[in-house]
């Protein structure tokens, strides 16, 4: 039985915009028809040969073990079929069904019969206290695409989990229409926020415990739109300071003024896109905010010493 290498996912499809046009065009309008009992599908039956994980080349070897769930996870198949295996049972899944992985549970995340790998497209959605993690993968007989892993960053996301686990998983009503609201207020505050490729999220989310609470919650405020034209009074009004002072914060702390910080952000977030997607510059300078590419093109130069281009993968390992 070969291994399937696990290989980057690149273009339009890898971007955290593309995952959520995939959440607002397949997910809620599922959630909205069938309610959370989406994501409990029955095990399989016989009818098949029994399944078996498949080994996946990744990026620590051979994977032949289950993996551990490191958070509560949302699989949810967009097209094709496949399987899951979790909790002693194999589900064999269609485009339109989804599977909840709750944390710390073993899992094999797709499986092969009679050595063949299904073909499907897959969305996940792992929960954490900052917000969410989100990327999909296609499948193959050949291999195993996989998007880079995107960060939305609002704290309601897992506030809204809290509760709908509550209801569903330890009071037991996994078909309620409060389990339905839930989860679909959850996915649709998925589609809110600016995605934000998970590595440059790592690197803040290190700072901000550093921060006094009003800038830090500034700063979240700014990474949940910093691809959008910011009004910073509305930022200080819902951070409950004026603006002198919140910008007196910045300068302290940060160093620099609020603009200047979110200048910063989108463009580490150009350099990450232009490296994970092989996206153009212009296309990449568009989706982090801006809407003159010269202008883009001069300060990521000043920047980082080179001109964006679609060779940032060998210019920035």
């Amino acid at each position: 039985m070969k291994p399937i290498p696990t290989v980057p996912m690149f273009g339009w499809d890898a971007t955290g915009a593309m995952l959520q046009t995939l959440v607002t065009e397949h997910l809620l309008p599922r959630l909205e028809r069938q309610g959370a009992i989406v994501f409990f599908p029955a095990p399989s039956n016989s009818e098949h040969s029994a399944p078996i994980p498949f080994r996946d080349w990744g990026t620590m070897g051979v994977r032949e073990r289950p993996y551990l769930a490191n958070s509560p996870q949302f699989l949810f198949l967009l097209a094709g079929q496949g399987w899951v295996h979790l909790k002693g049972a194999w589900y064999h899944l269609k485009a339109g069904q989804g599977i909840f992985v709750p944390q710390g549970c073993p899992y094999f995340p797709h499986g092969m019969v009679d050595n063949l790998v299904l073909e499907g497209h897959w969305l996940w959605v792992g929960i954490h206290q900052f917000g969410a993690a989100i990327h999909h993968c296609r499948l193959t007989p050949d291999a195993h695409f996989r998007s880079p892993i995107y960060a939305i960053v609002d704290e309601r996301i897992f506030w809204l989990f809290q509760e709908w686990e509550t209801e569903a998983i330890v009071r037991g009503y996994q078909n309620s229409l409060v389990s339905k609201g839930l989860l679909l207020a959850l996915f649709h505050l998925l589609t809110e926020s600016a995605s934000i490729p998970l590595s440059v999220w790592a690197e803040i989310n290190l700072m901000l415990s550093e921060l006094p609470p009003v800038l830090a919650n500034a700063v979240i405020r700014l990474i949940r739109t910093y691809d959008r034209p910011h009004h910073l009074e509305e930022v200080s009004e819902q951070c409950g300071v004026s603006l002198f002072y919140m910008c007196r914060l910045f300068r302290r702390y940060l160093k620099m003024t609020p603009r200047t910080y979110v200048r910063q952000l989108r463009l580490k977030v150009a350099k990450q896109l232009l490296v994970e997607t092989r996206l153009s510059p212009l296309k990449v300078s568009q989706l982090v905010g801006y809407s003159n590419y010269n202008h883009f093109r001069k300060q990521f130069q000043q920047t980082f010493g080179a001109v964006p281009s679609t060779d940032a993968a060998n210019r920035f390992p």
